[in-house]
């Protein structure tokens, strides 16, 4: 009987610990091309439209966004993120013309 209490409880522990991260889909809906920053920590140098960035363990970052058009400059945004979840947002134009971060969706990450 203990054994089974203490493998249940390892199997437990162990779904826990495997749902401690998160990630992050950005896209930009122009498809202009942005390398990111969490927390001042380069961590997508290669210019893309579309980045997956994964391992994410806390819930909160800062991200700036660096275009690779030097003309738009550098965008910087308050991200929040859940355990365990594919968080997407989309990077599009307002209205104003300046670019903001939007929402779209949150997935459970399968194992």
């Amino acid at each position: 009987m203990i054994k089974l209490r203490l493998l249940s409880l390892l199997f437990l522990l162990s779904l826990s610990l495997s749902a401690q991260k998160a990630e992050v889909l950005l896209f930009t809906e122009d498809h202009e091309a942005i390398s990111v920053r969490l927390n001042g920590e380069l961590v997508h140098s290669n210019p893309a439209s579309e980045i997956r960035i994964t391992g994410l363990k806390d819930d909160y970052y800062k991200l700036v966004l660096v275009f690779q058009n030097k003309a738009l400059g550098e965008k910087s945004f308050d991200l929040a993120l859940q355990q365990g979840m594919l968080t997407t947002y989309g990077v599009r134009k307002n209205h104003n013309g300046d670019y903001v971060l939007r929402f779209i969706s949150q997935l459970p990450l399968s194992e």
